[in-house]
């Protein structure tokens, strides 16, 4: 089994949880919004099926915004920042798929 397949997320705020948890740690605090219908849990694996993807948007020179498309999760965005002596990467979005990962990695095509 992968662990686009093994790990399940929170559909409410994307937490990974690979312990068979029946509740999400974030969302069990009560500040913490969770639908009418209760807990829901998904995978990457689902994730894609369904069609996310993740966008990536230049905001500025070597600053990029990273999102789940359609949205996933609470919405968040990653920002990935470059430098001369490396990127910085905070804030990743509930869905992230290979190709994402590659062009992190890589910086591929985002060369000027």
């Amino acid at each position: 089994m992968s662990a686009a397949e093994a790990w399940r997320l929170c559909e409410t705020c994307g937490v990974e949880n690979d312990l068979d948890e029946q509740t999400c740690a974030i969302c069990a605090d009560e500040r913490q919004y969770v639908p009418a219908g209760g807990q829901r849990w998904t995978t990457l694996a689902r994730r894609a099926a369904e069609g996310f993807r993740v966008e990536i948007t230049e905001v500025e020179r070597d600053c990029y915004a990273l999102h789940a498309v359609p949205r996933a999760d609470v919405g968040q965005s990653a920002t990935l920042v470059r430098t001369p002596h490396g990127n910085l990467l905070w804030e990743v979005p509930g869905y992230v798929d290979e190709a994402a990962v590659r062009a992190v990695a890589t910086s591929a095509g985002w060369r000027r």
